[in-house]
């Protein structure tokens, strides 16, 4: 097959040729012995340093793999000379999709100790996952370097271990070369495919006590076996037999195999136990092993055709579990004060109405002092208002009963009950009356009788007039009197009664509840007071005074206590305070929020808009746990930096797994589109930085560059380099490029190539 103006045949030992250019063909020992009978290649096949390659010849290297919050950093480079520029081949892999990163800049900031600081900027991949910046270090000596990795108007850094710059090549020539961690190959290009994922073994506790963890998804078994993955470098793995605790809601306690931070593997299980199978046929072929080409089925490499398909287009989305907003509350105290005692911390559950903390406030205590002031007046003014009544009252039957002209030796014997000097008013107004009356009639009978002069009769008629008189201005003053005085004590009453609500407000106010007030009014002087219990129990009240007084003394000193109360049931999520520390009313003392649900906001490209609405399904996933929600909410706008929109899905949380905070990942579908040529993307390799397929006529591998079209992730459209129903590689294509990799480290020195 003609590959850019020549032709590359491998020959094998059995007579199979096969077409392969720059392919690597599987399980070919290494060098030119075995089945490898020739090797053909062309300086334009090497692929060196220089041309930004990945290489393994004779040239040192070194390695560098950092697993950061969100992104993975996998780096080579050759080692360092000051003022040489160098090829930095940086694997960026998203840990929350198992994905390359496939677009944006990412920035590399070099320092060192004498305050010396560059930055380079990669702005896009050399190809999907890969960036290749030559960076060159001004002086020898260690050098800082961080990875900036912009993602959804966030920025990502990833702190790389400090690098060693060699003052000229002859030193770096001498220096020791680097220890690699030894393992099953597992390449870049295979895991990226697969979307292998990878999560670190923690501590937290398990079953009641602290334990390391790994989640169960990570285990498999293996001749009767638990085995796991260790992901030990960007491109190596170690099978591990770990000894196993107790499990708990998927996690599994590792007693003993794996350290702690070290990075299992819980995704894409079965391409790394495929890769450790050829691996391990690579270690142990012998000369006379049959090749890829020989044999390919043994290795695992099948054909098929290339035809059209449906493409399930979907969007990935990055996101973000964040608190409800809804449901976050600031503890904010309504009067300024000093801390007394703290009783919840961060972390902490608390009930609605709860007590977080005491706070000692002056102003607190005289709202309190008035509040007690107008309780105690209106105390006192209801006794007023009863004495008045009862003078009403009595004085109103006594008015009545003289109406009847009642013998004044009734009037005398009768208790009237208690009315002041009513009773003595209108008693003797009322004697008066009578005895003016007695009067009159005895002279009105001497007058008559003409045994008295006239002059008696009518001043005895004069004096019945004016007892008459008096009488009845003693009444109606009477009347009008205990009236007022009642109208007045009621009136006096109703505004006590007032001025006790609006202090009983203000307490609401500032954050007292009912139950308090309740408390409070026990220290009125008409609750405190203790004189009617000890005349009622005078041998056994004692006991009771004394506890009742220790508990108004202590009620008494922490009259200026003022309580930070727990809104709604929830967690602690900050705390602001500390004892003894002053603060002022518009200080956030606490943030409580309640967890039972929360966000996750994902940011939506501009071009996937049109596809996605308000309840659409989204897969949520956050570590091995994949939810299914809806979205409740889409930005009606688009941020102008980002080119994305907001969109929001609220997620039940009882067990409060997901944490904000928490980077994820969401799967949306799109829609279905038909494409008229597809491959799996296991079937797609990239050799020199171009995607190819392996075509296979029954006698030869060939390799094709191909231009890609749209992808949903399993399958990708083939829009040129390749025609409907030609037979390709569609399982371990890597394979076939492994033993052009091999080939071509025979021929030029060179090794591992992108």
């Amino acid at each position: 097959m003609k590959q850019n103006g020549f032709f590359v045949i491998i020959v094998l030992a059995a007579g199979v040729a096969l077409g392969i250019g720059t392919a690597k063909l599987g399980l070919l020992p290494g060098g030119t012995g075995g089945d490898l009978a020739a090797v053909a290649a062309t300086a334009e096949d090497a692929h060196d340093h220089a041309a930004g390659g990945h290489a393994h010849g004779d040239a040192k290297t070194s390695q560098i793999t950092v697993w950061g919050a969100r992104f993975e950093v996998f780096l080579e480079h050759p080692y360092l000379v000051a003022g040489e520029p160098a090829g930095f081949v940086t694997h960026v892999s998203d840990l929350t999709t198992g994905e390359p990163r496939t677009a944006g800049p990412v920035t590399f900031v070099l320092t060192n100790s004498s305050g010396a600081l560059k930055e380079y900027v990669a702005p896009t991949p050399a190809r999907a996952g890969i960036y290749i910046p030559q960076l060159t270090f001004p002086s020898p000596g260690e050098w800082a370097v961080t990875l900036k990795v912009p993602l959804d108007g966030a920025e990502h850094q990833v702190k790389l271990p400090a690098v060693r710059v060699y003052a000229s090549q002859a030193e770096a020539d001498t220096a020791p070369a680097q220890e690699t961690p030894t393992g099953i190959s597992f390449l870049k290009e295979q895991q990226w495919p697969v979307r292998m994922k990878v999560q670190p073994a923690r501590s937290r506790t398990l079953g009641g006590k602290q334990a390391l963890v790994i989640p169960h998804s990570a285990l498999f078994e293996e001749s009767g076996k638990q085995a796991l993955f260790v992901q030990v470098a960007g491109e190596t793995v170690q099978k591990r037999y770990p000894s196993l605790g107790q499990t708990d809601a998927g996690m599994v306690e590792v007693v003993s195999g794996v350290n702690e931070g070290e990075q299992v593997i819980c995704e894409a299980l079965a391409a790394v136990i495929e890769a450790e199978r050829h691996d391990s046929g690579v270690e142990h072929a012998h000369d006379d092993a049959p090749s890829a080409g020989n044999d390919p089925a043994r290795f695992g490499i099948e054909t098929g055709p290339a035809g059209p398909g449906v493409l399930e287009l979907r969007a990935t989305l990055a996101g973000e579990v964040k608190l409800n907003a809804n449901k976050v509350a600031h503890i904010v105290p309504q009067v300024p004060g000093r801390v007394r005692e703290v009783r919840k911390d961060v972390g902490d559950p608390v009930q609605a109405g709860e007590v977080m903390a005491w706070l000692e406030s002056t102003a607190l205590g005289q709202a309190k002092i008035d509040y007690l002031s107008k309780f105690a007046e209106i105390s006192c003014q209801a006794m007023e208002l009863t004495r008045a009544r009862e003078i009403h009252d009595n004085a109103t039957h006594l008015l009545k009963v003289l109406e009847s002209a009642p013998p004044l030796e009734t009037l005398r014997d009768k208790d009237w009950g208690p009315m002041g000097s009513v009773r003595s008013e209108l008693i003797g107004a009322y004697a008066e009356l009578h005895y003016a009356r007695a009067a009159h009639e005895r002279e009105q009978q001497l007058f008559e009788k003409q045994i008295t002069s006239g002059d008696d009769f009518h001043r005895a008629q004069s004096d019945l007039k004016k007892a008459e008189a008096v009488y009845q201005a003693t009444r109606d003053t009477v009347a009008f009197e205990i009236r007022r005085g009642l109208i007045e004590a009621t009136h006096a009453h109703q505004i006590r009664e007032l001025d006790v609500v609006g202090a009983e407000r203000n307490l609401y106010v500032l954050g007292l509840t009912a139950a308090d007030m309740q408390i409070l009014q026990k220290l009125a002087p008409s609750h405190s007071s203790h004189s009617h219990d000890s005349d009622a129990d005078p041998t056994g009240s004692t006991a009771t005074q004394a506890h009742d007084d220790g508990d108004h003394a202590t009620e008494n000193e922490h009259l200026a206590w003022y309580p930070l109360r727990a809104p709604f049931d929830g967690t602690v999520i900050d705390k602001r305070l500390s004892l003894g520390e002053a603060v002022k009313e518009d200080a956030d003392a606490f943030v409580v929020a309640d967890l039972g649900t929360v966000w996750v906001d994902f940011r939506v490209h501009q071009k996937d808009l049109p596809a996605i609405g308000l309840d659409q399904t989204i897969l949520i996933e956050c570590g091995l746990d994949r939810i299914e929600g809806k979205i409740a909410y889409l930005s009606p706008v688009v941020d102008n930096d980002t080119r994305t929109a907001l969109a929001r899905v609220i997620v039940p949380n009882p067990s409060g797994g997901l944490r904000p905070g928490t980077f994820v990942s969401g799967v949306v579908t799109l829609k279905d589109a038909e494409a008229p040529l597809v491959v799996e993307k296991s079937a797609l390799q990239y050799i020199d930085d171009q995607p190819c397929v392996f075509a296979h006529d029954g006698h030869a591998f060939e390799k094709r560059h191909v231009m890609l079209g749209r992808t949903d992730g399993r399958y990708i459209e083939i829009t040129a380099g390749l025609q409907p129903g030609e037979t390709i590689v569609t399982k371990n294509a890597f394979r076939i490029k492994s033993e052009m990799e091999k080939a071509k480290t025979a021929v030029s020195g060179h090794g591992h190539v992108h």
